[in-house]
Formats: C-alpha cells, sequence, structure tokens
C-alpha cells in the first residue's frame, strides 16, 4: 500500500493508540467486518461502507468495473455469528471501523465511499480522520442525502408528480413491452445476479455438479460449506428486508400521525400517492412519508405541543460535521417523486472543500453498478493521489 512518510508525529501516535485501546462496538465483530473485494495491488485501497444491510455483494460490480490494480476493501456490521445487523447508528459503526481501517493502512491518505447511509458513514470516518491530522485523499458518495429528510412540494403538487410517474415507469414502460421482452429481460437480469454472486471458480464447481447430476443420475451433493453460505445469505436476506418493512411502517406511521394533528394537510391525493409508491418502490414511499410528516410540522403553530413521532430508522438523528477535504458526489437521475430535486443533495451546507457533482442514469441503488460512474470515480482516485497532486514526489 502507498503510506506517506511525511504523515508522522507524537499527535497523530497518541490519537491512533486511543482509537486502537478501544473497545468492541456493541455487538460488531471487528475481527469480521472488513470483506476485500480486490487486494493484492499496489496504492492507496477505496474503503466502501453499507448501508441497512447492504452487504459487500452490492459493491462488487463497481469494484470488477474499476481498474484491475485498484485494491477495493467492503465494511460489513455483522456479528460473531456473521449474521448482518441493521440498527448500528453511524458513530457506532464509524467507532468500529476505524479502528480496523487503521489497522490495515495506518496512514494516510484515505479514499472512502459509500452508496446511501453508507456515504454518511464514510463522511463521518473522514471528519475524524481530519480532526486528528490524518490526511483523507477523497470521500465519495453514491446517492447520499445529508438529511434524511428531503424538501416536498406543495399540494397538489407532490401528488400530482407522483401519479405522473407512476403512470410512466410502471404503466407506460411496462405494461406496452411485449411478453418476450419481459423474459429476455427478467433472464439477464437472473444471469447478471449469478455472475456478481459467484466466482468462476464457483460457477465451474457448481456446474461440474449439475454435469454429474444429468449424466450419472443421481444428485449433487453440496458441501457444507455451500449449504452454510446459502443458509447464511437466506438469513441476511430475510434481516435486510424485515428492517426495510419496519422502516416502511415507521414512515407510513409517523404521516398518519401527522395527518390526525392537521385535517386538512393529509388529503386523499396523499394517501392515494403513498400507496402507489408502496407497491411500486418502498423506499420511495419511505421518502415521500417521511418528507411530508417534516412538512407537515413545520406548518404547526409555535406553541402546539406535539409527541414525538417514532425513529424511522438510525439515520435520522445523524447530524453531519463540517469536512474540509474533496468529496465526489453521484446524484442518481432518478429522485423520488413529489420531492425538490436538489443535484448537491443537501451537502453544500456541510462541505467546506471542493464538491464535485456528477449526474448518473439510476435510481438510488443501481448507480453503483454503472460503467459509467466506475469510470468517473477511477479518474477522481487518480487525480487525488499524492504522486498525481505532486508530480516531484
Amino acid at each position: 500500500m502507498n503510506q506517506v512518510s511525511a504523515v508522522s508525529g507524537a499527535a497523530h501516535a497518541d490519537a491512533r493508540r486511543s482509537a486502537e485501546c478501544a473497545g468492541p462496538v456493541r455487538t460488531l465483530d471487528p475481527y469480521s467486518v472488513l470483506v476485500p473485494l480486490r487486494e493484492g495491488a499496489d496504492g492507496s485501497p477505496l474503503f466502501l461502507m453499507p448501508h441497512g444491510g447492504f452487504t459487500s455483494r452490492g459493491y462488487r460490480s463497481l469494484a470488477r468495473l474499476l481498474r484491475p490494480d485498484q485494491p477495493v476493501y467492503c465494511f460489513e456490521p455483522v456479528d460473531s455469528n456473521g449474521r448482518v445487523l441493521v440498527d448500528v447508528t453511524v458513530t457506532e459503526q464509524a467507532d468500529c471501523y476505524l479502528k480496523v481501517l487503521r489497522g490495515v493502512q495506518p496512514c494516510g491518505p484515505y479514499y472512502l465511499g459509500g452508496l446511501s447511509g453508507g456515504g454518511l458513514i464514510a463522511w463521518e470516518i473522514a471528519a475524524r480522520l481530519r480532526d486528528s491530522g490524518d490526511e483523507v485523499g477523497l470521500v465519495v458518495m453514491f446517492d447520499t442525502y445529508a438529511r434524511s429528510c428531503l424538501p416536498v412540494r406543495e399540494l397538489p403538487w407532490r401528488a400530482l408528480s407522483v401519479f405522473a410517474w407512476y403512470v410512466r415507469y410502471q404503466v407506460l414502460l411496462d405494461v406496452k413491452k411485449p411478453k418476450w421482452y419481459k423474459m429476455v429481460r427478467n433472464r439477464a437480469g437472473q444471469f447478471t445476479n449469478i455472475l456478481e454472486r459467484n466466482t468462476v471458480a464457483e460457477l465451474l464447481v457448481k456446474a461440474r455438479g449439475k454435469l454429474v447430476a444429468f449424466f450419472v443420475g443421481r444428485p449433487h451433493r453440496a458441501s457444507v460449506r455451500e449449504v452454510s453460505a446459502a443458509n447464511d445469505d437466506a438469513d441476511n436476506r430475510h434481516i435486510r428486508k424485515r428492517y426495510a418493512q419496519s422502516l416502511l411502517e415507521d414512515r407510513l406511521g409517523e404521516a398518519e400521525q401527522v395527518a390526525t394533528l392537521l385535517p386538512g394537510r393529509f388529503t386523499w391525493l396523499d394517501r392515494l400517492a403513498l400507496g402507489l409508491l408502496k407497491r411500486s418502490f418502498p423506499f420511495y414511499a419511505r421518502v415521500y412519508a417521511s418528507s411530508c410528516s417534516v412538512a407537515a410540522l413545520r406548518s404547526l403553530p409555535a406553541g402546539h405541543r406535539l409527541r414525538a413521532p417514532r425513529s424511522g430508522g438510525i439515520w435520522r438523528s445523524y447530524t453531519p460535521p463540517p469536512f474540509d477535504g474533496n468529496v465526489l458526489l453521484f446524484h442518481a437521475s432518478r429522485q423520488p417523486p413529489g420531492t425538490v430535486d436538489d443535484p448537491a443533495l443537501g451537502w453544500r451546507e456541510f462541505a467546506r472543500g471542493r464538491l464535485d457533482i456528477i449526474d448518473v442514469d439510476g435510481d438510488h441503488t443501481s448507480i453503483v453498478k454503472s460503467r459509467f460512474a466506475a469510470d468517473r470515480l477511477q479518474e477522481h482516485l487518480d487525480r487525488n493521489r499524492p504522486e498525481a497532486r505532486n508530480p516531484a514526489l
């Protein structure tokens, strides 16, 4: 790994020693949270952060699209049994990941990134590193919102925008397509998913088992390791699905609570829009419900006492600290309907250094699989390396 020899001093050593002496965070296992997606190459690695049970497999496409000599690591919030944890706060994950990160790369520059809430963890770690005197080369965020609640349009325009989005993407672009096109696209998606979840060696082993079962006439007996891995994946998928459903229920519960306080605010338009979003895209439904709740609460009288709504997730109480380093923000072109689209996603208030914004065609989760985004990311990683900034070194 590329280490800058100029980074030294007693202050840095004391800060690093105090971080290493910190105990484990809640039930996180500090020895199993780091997953190498690509290692063994020279150069400063890129550390990617998780979000809401988003495991390292979600970043495999991104790591595969980067340059072959670019090391990539991903953190996972797991316990000692390998089960994914989804209720760990940003600061708690930053405490654990920072300790592991310093063990892998003792000196900067550090390159951090993440999708959605993972970008908040990367931001928190980067701010702590800069406060301790370490160098942060780049912070990469994929469609990460600085605030958990986005500004929404006024009624009836926000509900009408949801109806227009639903008709365009869910009706016209889906119903008018022929059946054979849907089948081909579904098979292509399944094939892509298989390639992302398995290496070439694993695919060859599975193909050999299928051939043996076909010609010999007896079923292929999977190894204990394969069965255990499949069971762990099924458990983690169930945990992530249950977590997403609980988030949706909390956001809708907050919306219902505010609707009782303001009878004229949440009309049948908002209720119908929430129903369409819940049916088609739960993530958009969560953002829409939470944003509508905040907009309604701001219009309450100043002396009105309100019972605090449910938290609705671990990201709601986090406020990003100011950061004066280089930041790269990928902005998804398909934002939640009914909200006010801000290309900076609220980060101009906290980014005191250089903020580069790149628009990517896709939705909230698909942009990490975009070749265009991977190429722009590699360009910024190369541009922010010490040898690129200081050719004389």
